[in-house]
C-alpha cells in the first residue's frame, strides 16, 4: 500500500465520515416530518410484529417519587419518532400506549422493550374486572429473577381476556442513554427472531475468541507485551458486549444488580489496554516522547474518573467523554508515526477507523445527536471483529518489518565484517609492501655508515 493509496484511504475515510454526519440529519429531519399515530394499536391474526414508536405518549417526571395513579391524569407529549431516544436522563420516563386486540383469544401476545440499558422498568397492565394494575417490577439494577421471561430483554405477557380497548403504561429509569425500542409480538414471531440475534451474537463471541486464543498463544511465544495488550483489548471489548447484550447479566452475573460497576470496569480495561497497545504498536516512547507521556497520564486519568464516578449518575457522560477523546488522540498519534513514514501505521489506522467510528456513533447516540435505529447493535459486533482481523494483519506486518529490519541489520553488519576484513588485508599488504622496502634498503644504509 503505498503513499498515494493511504492519502486514498484517508480521504475516503473523511468522506464517509461526512456522509454519515449528512445520513444521520437526514435520519433526523425525516423523525421530524413523522407524525404521532393518535390511534391504538389493533392486534389481529395477519400481523405479528407492531412497532409502538409512533403509537406512545411519553411524560417525564422531575421527580421519581410519583406513583400510577399520579400520573394517570398528567399530559404526556405524543411521540413522532419510530425509536425514541431520550438521551441520558436522570428523571423517571413514564410512557403509554393504547392497544385494542382484535386477534383470536388463543394468541399469545408479549411487549418487548429491546434494549438492556434501562435500571428500572416498571409494567402495569390493567386489571380485567376492576380498576387499577397488575405490576411487574424489574430492571438491570435488580435481581434477574424478577424478569417474567429468562430473556436479556425485558419482555412482558399480555393476558388479553377481551376485545376492550387498554392502555398499558411503563415507567423507566437509567444511567445510561434511554432508547425506547418498544415492539409488540406474537410469541413464535418473538422467539424466531430472538433466534437469529443469538446466532449472530454466537458468531460475533466466537470470533473475539478465537483471537484471543491466538494472540495469547504468540504472547506466550513471542514474550512480546503487545500481544498481551491487543489480548486484554479484546478481552474488555467482550466484557462490554456481555453486559451491553444482556448475555452477561443473563447467565453470568444474574444475581449482582450493580450492573455499571461490572460494565465500567470493562470499558476501563479496554480503553487503558487500547492506550498501552498504541503505545507499544506505535512505538511513542522512541519517537513522540511527548505524546507517549501525554498518553500516560491520560491513561491514568481514566483509571482514577472512571472508579471516582461509577457510584455516581455522571458515570455514564464520562465514560462516554474519555471514550471520545482517546479515539481522537489515537487517530492523530497514528497518523502522525504515519507522516513520520512508520509502515506499520498504515494498517494501524485501517484498522481503528471501525471501533473509531463505533464509538463515536455510540456515544452520540447515547447522547442523543444520532437516532438510535442509524446504527444497529449487531452491526457494531460486526465492524469491531472487522477491526480486530485488521489489527492482527498489522501486527503481522509488523513482526515482518522487525524481521526486516533484522535482516537489514544482520546484512549490514556482514557487509561491514567484510568491508574491515578487505582493509585488514590491503593494510596487510602495504605494511608487507613497506617493510619489504625497508629490508632492501637497510644494506644500502650499512653502506654508506661505513
Amino acid at each position: 500500500m503505498n503513499k498515494i493509496c493511504i492519502k486514498r484511504l484517508l480521504i475516503l475515510i473523511i468522506v464517509g465520515f461526512c456522509l454519515l454526519i449528512s445520513a444521520s440529519k437526514i435520519s433526523a429531519q425525516n423523525n421530524q416530518n413523522l407524525k404521532h399515530i393518535n390511534n391504538p394499536v389493533i392486534l389481529t391474526d395477519e400481523n405479528t410484529k407492531y412497532p409502538l414508536g409512533l403509537h406512545l405518549e411519553i411524560f417525564e417526571a422531575q421527580t421519581r417519587e410519583l406513583t400510577i395513579e399520579d400520573v394517570v391524569e398528567r399530559e404526556f407529549t405524543p411521540s413522532n419518532k419510530n425509536l425514541p431516544n431520550l438521551g441520558v436522563k436522570t428523571s423517571a420516563i413514564w410512557v403509554r400506549f393504547r392497544v385494542k386486540n382484535k386477534s383470536s383469544l388463543t394468541q399469545k401476545w408479549i411487549l418487548s422493550l429491546n434494549d438492556t440499558r434501562a435500571g428500572t422498568v416498571d409494567f402495569y397492565f390493567p386489571q380485567a374486572d376492576k380498576k387499577g394494575f397488575n405490576i411487574i417490577k424489574t430492571g438491570r439494577f435488580l435481581p434477574f429473577s424478577t424478569r417474567e421471561f429468562n430473556h436479556r430483554f425485558f419482555v412482558f405477557s399480555l393476558p388479553f381476556t377481551d376485545n376492550n380497548e387498554k392502555t398499558i403504561y411503563l415507567r423507566l429509569t437509567s444511567k445510561a442513554g434511554l432508547v425506547i425500542p418498544l415492539n409488540i409480538y406474537s410469541l413464535e414471531t418473538f422467539l424466531q427472531e430472538d433466534k437469529n440475534n443469538i446466532l449472530s451474537l454466537g458468531i460475533a463471541y466466537g470470533t473475539f475468541i478465537i483471537m484471543i486464543g491466538y494472540n495469547l498463544f504468540l504472547f506466550i511465544s513471542l514474550k512480546d507485551k503487545i500481544y498481551l495488550h491487543f489480548v486484554l483489548f479484546i478481552i474488555g471489548y467482550l466484557w462490554f458486549r456481555l453486559c451491553r447484550d444482556g448475555i452477561g447479566h443473563q447467565l453470568l452475573w444474574n444475581n449482582f444488580p450493580n450492573y455499571y460497576e461490572i460494565q465500567s470496569l470493562a470499558l476501563l480495561l479496554m480503553l487503558f489496554s487500547w492506550i498501552k497497545f498504541t503505545q507499544s504498536f506505535l512505538k511513542t516512547k522512541k519517537y513522540l516522547p511527548t505524546i507517549d507521556r501525554f498518553l500516560f497520564i491520560i491513561s491514568l486519568v481514566i483509571v482514577v474518573a472512571i472508579i471516582i464516578s461509577i457510584p455516581t449518575k455522571w458515570n455514564n457522560i464520562i465514560v462516554i467523554f474519555n471514550g471520545i477523546v482517546i479515539s481522537f488522540i489515537i487517530l492523530t498519534t497514528a497518523f502522525i508515526r504515519w507522516r513520520q513514514r512508520y509502515k506499520p501505521s498504515k494498517y494501524f489506522l485501517l484498522a481503528m477507523f471501525a471501533p473509531l467510528l463505533g464509538i463515536i456513533i455510540r456515544s452520540f447516540s447515547a447522547l442523543g445527536f444520532i437516532p438510535y435505529g442509524f446504527y444497529v447493535e449487531n452491526r457494531s459486533n460486526f465492524t469491531f471483529s472487522l477491526s480486530v482481523l485488521l489489527f492482527s494483519f498489522a501486527l503481522a506486518d509488523r513482526i515482518n518489518l522487525i524481521q526486516d529490519e533484522r535482516e537489514k541489520a544482520q546484512n549490514e553488519a556482514l557487509k561491514n565484517a567484510e568491508l574491515n576484513q578487505k582493509l585488514i588485508q590491503e593494510q596487510n599488504i602495504i605494511l608487507e609492501k613497506k617493510l619489504k622496502k625497508e629490508q632492501n634498503n637497510y644494506p644500502l644504509l650499512k653502506k654508506k655508515r661505513k
